[in-house]
C-alpha cells in the first residue's frame, strides 16, 4: 500500500450528509489513501445512548465512505474531550498507518492554531485551566477559552464550540506524541453543531436524532442523509429507552451518599451532592432531571456521562487515570480495508482484536483486560436501554463486517 491512512474521528449517531462530505474532502487531499475511522463504540461522548449499535454504525460509515472502522474503547467515550481526543488518536497512531488527521472545525481562523495548540499543552495552561474551573467556576469549554483569551487575545473563539474543542485536543495529542502526521481541518458547513432544526441538505445529529426520537418521522431526514443511508435507517429500531437509564441509575443510587457517587466516577464532591438532592426527578424523563442539574459549571454532557460512570461500576482511580490504550478493535472494513489491516500486521504497535473469543485474560495486560471488559459491560447495558435485555454478550457473537 503507497499511501498512508488518512484518520477522521467520529461518532455517526447517525451518519448524514455533513460527513458524507467532510470524507469527500478528505478523499481530495490523497485521492488513493484510505479512510480509517475511529468511532465511539454505544455510547457516545455526550453521555448519550447511541442511537444503533456500534455495528450497524460502522455499517453506515462503510457505505459512507470510510474503508475502516476501528472501535474506540468506552473509558475514552465517556470521559471530557481531552480524554476522548487522547484515545482516539493515539489509537489511529497504534496503527503504525496514519499519515494525516482529518477533523471537523467550526471555521478557519487567522490565528496561528499550531502556537496555540502547543501553549495549551504546557503546564503553564493546564494549572490556569484548573485554577479556573475551581475559583470561577467555569464549564470545562468555557475555561479553555479563558485560558486560550488570556494567552492569545482573539484566541478564544479558536476553542468555541464542540468541534473546534476537540480539533484542539486532537492537535494536542499529536504533539505530545511527537507524531510526523499531518491534520487537514475541515471546515463545517450547514448546520451549527447544536442545532435543533432540521435544514435543507445539511442539518445537524442533534436535530436528526430529535426528529427520530421525539418526532418519530424518518421521512423527514430523507434529504439530510446519504440516500444509501436513509434505506438502511429505515430498517433498524431507532427506539431508545432513556426512562429505563432513569430506572436504572435510581436503583444504583437507591442508598447511596454523595462519597459513593464521588468514589464511582471523576466528578466533584458538589456534583454529585447535586445529583442526589434532584433526585425526585428520576421518574420524569432523564432530561428532565439532568435538566435540574445543569448551571454555568455542569453541562448535560458531562452529567451524562457522570451516569454512565455510576452504571458501569468502575471505581474513581480509573476515570480519573488516563488509561494509554490496549488494542485496536475492529468493527468493519471494505477491500481497501482489509488491504490496510493486512499493512496493520507489520506496522501496528498494540494486537489487533478481530473476532473476539474467550478472554483469556493471563495473555494480556491489565490495562487490556480492563478496558475491554468495560467495553463487553457497556455493550449489555446498551441493550437493556434498547429494550433488548436478552442480547447478552453481543462482543463475542459479533464478527467485524466485511462489505
Amino acid at each position: 500500500m503507497k499511501n498512508k491512512a488518512i484518520g477522521i474521528v467520529a461518532e455517526y449517531n447517525p451518519f448524514h450528509n455533513g460527513h458524507a462530505y467532510q470524507i469527500q474532502q478528505a478523499k481530495k487531499l490523497h485521492k488513493d489513501a484510505p479512510i480509517m475511522v475511529v468511532m465511539s463504540g454505544n455510547f457516545v461522548q455526550r453521555g448519550e445512548i447511541a442511537l444503533l449499535d456500534k455495528w450497524s454504525r460502522a455499517e453506515l460509515a462503510i457505505l459512507g465512505g470510510a474503508d475502516l472502522v476501528l472501535e474506540l474503547p468506552t473509558a475514552y467515550c465517556v470521559r471530557s474531550a481531552d480524554y476522548f481526543a487522547y484515545g482516539a488518536v493515539k489509537t489511529l497512531l497504534a496503527t503504525g498507518m496514519l499519515g494525516t488527521l482529518a477533523f471537523g472545525v467550526e471555521n478557519k481562523s487567522a490565528i496561528d492554531e499550531n502556537k496555540l495548540a502547543k501553549f495549551l499543552n504546557t503546564t503553564k495552561a493546564k494549572k490556569e485551566f484548573q485554577e479556573l474551573m475551581q475559583t470561577n467556576n467555569l464549564s470545562y469549554a468555557a475555561a479553555w477559552e479563558k485560558v486560550a483569551e488570556n494567552y492569545l487575545p482573539g484566541a478564544e473563539n479558536c476553542l468555541r464550540g464542540a468541534n473546534n474543542i476537540l480539533g484542539f485536543s486532537y492537535r494536542k495529542v499529536l504533539l505530545q506524541s511527537k507524531s510526523t502526521a499531518t491534520i487537514f481541518p475541515i471546515e463545517r458547513i450547514g448546520a451549527d453543531h447544536n442545532d435543533q432544526t432540521l435544514k435543507k441538505d445539511f442539518s445537524s445529529a442533534s436535530s436528526i436524532r430529535k426528529t427520530l426520537l421525539k418526532e418519530n418521522e424518518l421521512r423527514k431526514i430523507k434529504n439530510v442523509v446519504p440516500a444509501n443511508i436513509f434505506k438502511v435507517l429505515a430498517k433498524q429500531d431507532l427506539t431508545l429507552a432513556t426512562k429505563t437509564l432513569s430506572e436504572l441509575f435510581a436503583y444504583a443510587t437507591l442508598d447511596a451518599t454523595p462519597e459513593d457517587i464521588y468514589n464511582s466516577s471523576n466528578a466533584s464532591l458538589g456534583l454529585c451532592t447535586r445529583l442526589l438532592n434532584q433526585k425526585k426527578y428520576l421518574s420524569d424523563e432523564l432530561d428532565v432531571y439532568t435538566n435540574k442539574i445543569v448551571t454555568k459549571r455542569y453541562s448535560e454532557a458531562g452529567i451524562n456521562r457522570l451516569i454512565l460512570q455510576v452504571l458501569l461500576k468502575e471505581k474513581r482511580n480509573f476515570w480519573r487515570k488516563t488509561q494509554e490504550p490496549a488494542y485496536i478493535r475492529v468493527l468493519a472494513f471494505n477491500s481497501k480495508g482489509r488491504m490496510l489491516l493486512k499493512e496493520m500486521k507489520n506496522t501496528a504497535t498494540l494486537p489487533i482484536i478481530n473476532k473476539l473469543g474467550r478472554l483469556k485474560e493471563h495473555e494480556h495486560s491489565v490495562n487490556y483486560n480492563k478496558l475491554l471488559k468495560l467495553d463487553l459491560k457497556a455493550t449489555d447495558l446498551y441493550y437493556l436501554l434498547k429494550n433488548k435485555p436478552g442480547l447478552t454478550g453481543q462482543d463475542f457473537l459479533t464478527s467485524p463486517l466485511y462489505l
